[in-house]
Order: structure tokens, then C-alpha cells, then sequence
């Protein structure tokens, strides 16, 4: 069960990333600032690391085009519009929206020919789809006409995550690490970020009404390195579909962190949700399989 205390750490860690995003936007931060510090600041934690292990990042062609699309379909395209989509979605939305990259993620593996049709893995996924829809659209509604063109483009969150889930697997380069990809994904996509951002004076720092929040940012570079680490092991033991179910986790950790943090209160028939996501995650995962990855 080792690989799911991962899943399951890894999608805590990313449901506080976006809590911090969330407290970024309320003070005004462009969307480009957090995410280049989730991208440079974690790419320089992950490198450091790296570094010490002796584990540095390749930079040969085939390397840099992995970094580059990996990082622009599983980092900057989904958190940009996270960040940005934030400011006019309910967080809780977001997070339903996300955990369908589950299920673009099994789709596009099955046409690929990557994931065998396994009767308890698809009732699993479906069950925590189940408990994901459950949990939110009874206490959701988009919050005016305006929000329904958000709401469609917050679909490109999870339809990018899958894609990177799949590419990430198909294209992970011969002899690489975990470690090394993810610094090098980081750091290639923190020159891009910092230069757009750049550019297009999308770079800031919390006014003195908001600078409380200032924790927030370099929280995100922390928590960011840590969840890139454990998606990268993540796809690398797992595959494509396992990895997906992230989606699951961070929505059902979105609620628990928001009531012990910020105080809210849900019926209990959120909880008896909250528990067919954990039936589902059971039953998708009931038998260890250790995935090996299409390297190139």
C-alpha cells in the first residue's frame, strides 16, 4: 500500500498548493506570480536536492523537449488557469472539474492501448466519481450567467493534466529519474513563466493591506516541490491512470482542509461521500501493480 500513502499524501499536499493559490488571488497577486514561484522555487528546492545526490538534470535535446511539454501540460497550462479561473470559481467546482482528468486520463490510455479494461478498476474510478458528485453539486451552482464560459474553460485543467499524464509515461527519457526529470521540468518551465511574466508586468508582491498573505508564496514554492517529486514517482510506479486518481484525493482534501483550517461545517452526507471516494480508491487499487514506463 505503499504507493497509495503516496497518492494520498501527494493529493493533500496539492489541495493546500491551491488553498495557498486561492489565498495569492485574494490579495490581488496576478496568476503568473504564484506559479512562478511554484515553478522556480520548487525547480531550485528539487535541484538543490538533486545536486546533493549527484543526480543533475540531462540537457540534451530529448531531454529539454520532455521538460517542455511535460511541464507545459502538467505545471503551467493547468495552475495558470487554476490561479486565474480562481478568481471567478468556487474552489470547490475547481476541484470537481479537476477530478475528471481521471477519467480523460483512462479514456485516452484505452485508445492508446496503455491500460487493459479492468472491470474493478472502471467501477472504482466510477465510484469516486460518484462520491466527488455527490459531495459538490448539491452545494454548488455557478454563481452567475458569466461563470458558465469559466466553468467551460476550467474544463482545460483537467484535459491538460491528462495529457500530461499520458505523455509523461509514454516519453519518459531512458535512464532518467524521478528526481532529475522533475527538477528539469521545473526549472525549464520557471524560464518561461519568469519571462511571460516579465513581459507582461505580471510579476508582484502583496500590497501592505495583504502582506500577511506574502507566507503564501514561498509556502507554494515548498509545497510544490514536494507534490512534483511525488507525482513524478507517482507516474513512474503507478502509470498514467493510477497517477490520475490525484483528482479524487485533492477534492476530498479540498473539504477536510477547508474545515480544519477555515472553520467550515459540511452534513453528514458529505462524509458518507467522502466515503465512496475511499471505497473507490480501494477498489481501483486493490492489486499492487508495478507499472514500467515507455522510455525513449
Amino acid at each position: 500500500m505503499e504507493r497509495l500513502s503516496l497518492l494520498l499524501v501527494t493529493g493533500i499536499l496539492i489541495s493546500a498548493v491551491l488553498l495557498l493559490g486561492k489565498a495569492a488571488a485574494a490579495a490581488g497577486l496576478p496568476p503568473l506570480t504564484p506559479l512562478l514561484w511554484q515553478v522556480a522555487g520548487g525547480g531550485a528546492l528539487i535541484l538543490a536536492l538533486a545536486a546533493l545526490r549527484g543526480d543533475i538534470p540531462r540537457t540534451d535535446r530529448r531531454h529539454l523537449r520532455y521538460y517542455a511539454l511535460s511541464g507545459l501540460l502538467g505545471v503551467t497550462l493547468p495552475y495558470a488557469l487554476t490561479y486565474w479561473v480562481l478568481l471567478h470559481l468556487q474552489a470547490g467546482l475547481l476541484a470537481l472539474l479537476t477530478a475528471l482528468s481521471t477519467l480523460f486520463t483512462l479514456v485516452l490510455a484505452r485508445l492508446l492501448g496503455m491500460e487493459p479494461l479492468r472491470p474493478a478498476r472502471v467501477a472504482g474510478l466510477l465510484l469516486g466519481l460518484a462520491g466527488v458528485a455527490a459531495i459538490l453539486l448539491p452545494r454548488l451552482a455557478l454563481p452567475g450567467a458569466g461563470a458558465l464560459g469559466w466553468a467551460v474553460l476550467a474544463l482545460l485543467v483537467p484535459l491538460s493534466l491528462a495529457l500530461a499524464n499520458i505523455y509523461r509515461t509514454r516519453a519518459w527519457p531512458a535512464g532518467s529519474s524521478a528526481l532529475s526529470l522533475a527538477a528539469g521540468t521545473l526549472l525549464v518551465q520557471a524560464l518561461g513563466v519568469g519571462a511571460a511574466g516579465l513581459l507582461a508586468g505580471a510579476i508582484a508582491w502583496p500590497a501592505a493591506e495583504h502582506a500577511a498573505t506574502a507566507w503564501a508564496l514561498p509556502g507554494i514554492a515548498l509545497l510544490s516541490a514536494l507534490t512534483i517529486l511525488g507525482t513524478f514517482t507517482l507516474q513512474r510506479i503507478g502509470g498514467p491512470v493510477y497517477l490520475s486518481q490525484l483528482g479524487y484525493v485533492i477534492t476530498a482534501a479540498t473539504l477536510l482542509l477547508g474545515a480544519l483550517l477555515l472553520g467550515e461545517r459540511y452534513p453528514a452526507p458529505v462524509f458518507a461521500a467522502t466515503g465512496l471516494i475511499a471505497a473507490g480508491l480501494l477498489l481501483a487499487n486493490g492489486r499492487p501493480r508495478r507499472v514500467t514506463v515507455r522510455v525513449e
